[in-house]
């Protein structure tokens, strides 16, 4: 049976202080996996910019995947208030000129709330431009994201590292909150994506593997081995990302579950 291309949603690259000697962290080891597992390409973020400093971290990102068109950059951000980063009014138009069609939070890590008078404007400004944004739930509880959702409702919010054994809060917050979307690198439930896909769409399914700290191996088995249409396969793969700019080889078969990046209002 042919099996759909994939596109990794969720994945972190760069080298950790403290890390185990097995561990992968150079672009062209994520390479290496990716071909061995069949993912054609991946949507990447930098160690740095995840628990360092963000406006760093989102550069060195871009120095360290030039060159190759199957890494994907995604940014980090943070609201403006300290000063540390670009207002969003500067921030977002100089993302998509260089390209980066994604973004991703650590409130947590960072310490700031999603309220309206701190990162009001930077959700505004990622909406208006049609950038989804990607946020760990670690970070972001599936509560609090439904509630953001219901906030910010064309802005799409894909939470990560979802559980299988949260039915009872995922369900209702999915149901609320058409703009909330779930990356699989833990969704692991017995048909756990047949139910979603049927109760509320394969679009909401977002396929992430959680480079470095998981394996591809189970994520990478849901969508192949699921009861589920091949097209509705494919969109484990994401089903609207024209604008991330996907190599040749990946953009023939993804098709994508969000419309992003768009350059103008």
């Amino acid at each position: 049976m042919p099996q759909p291309a994939l596109f990794d949603g969720c994945a972190m690259i760069g080298r950790r202080v403290y890390s185990r000697p097995e561990a992968i962290s150079r672009p062209d080891e994520f390479l290496a996996e990716y071909e061995y597992f069949g993912i054609s390409a991946a949507l990447v973020h930098h160690v740095w910019a995840a628990r360092h400093d963000p406006d760093r971290g989102n550069r060195l990102l871009l120095d360290e995947i030039a060159d190759r068109p199957a890494l994907v950059p995604q940014w980090v951000v943070v609201p403006h208030g300290d000063g540390r980063m670009a207002h969003a009014e500067e921030l977002v138009p100089e993302m998509l000129e260089r390209g980066v069609r994604a973004a991703r939070i650590y409130p947590r890590t960072h310490g700031f709330p999603l309220t309206d008078d701190v990162s009001g404007p930077l959700l505004a400004a990622l909406q208006d431009r049609r950038i989804p944004l990607f946020a760990d739930v670690s970070e972001l509880s599936i509560g609090d994201a439904a509630d953001l959702c219901g906030r910010h409702s064309s802005l799409q919010l894909v939470l990560c590292g979802v559980d299988w054994d949260c039915d009872r809060e995922l369900l209702p917050a999915l149901a609320r909150s058409p703009n909330l979307h779930i990356e699989t690198h833990a969704f692991f439930g017995h048909r756990a994506f047949e139910r979603i896909a049927e109760q509320f769409g394969a679009d909401r399914l977002i396929f992430g593997t959680g480079l470095p700290d998981w394996s591809p191996g189970a994520a990478v088995m849901m969508p192949r081995y699921e009861d589920l249409a091949f097209e509705d396969r494919g969109v484990s793969s994401s089903r609207r990302w024209p604008s991330l700019r996907l190599p040749h080889r990946a953009r023939v078969t993804i098709r994508s579950s969000l419309a992003c990046g768009r350059g103008g209002r």
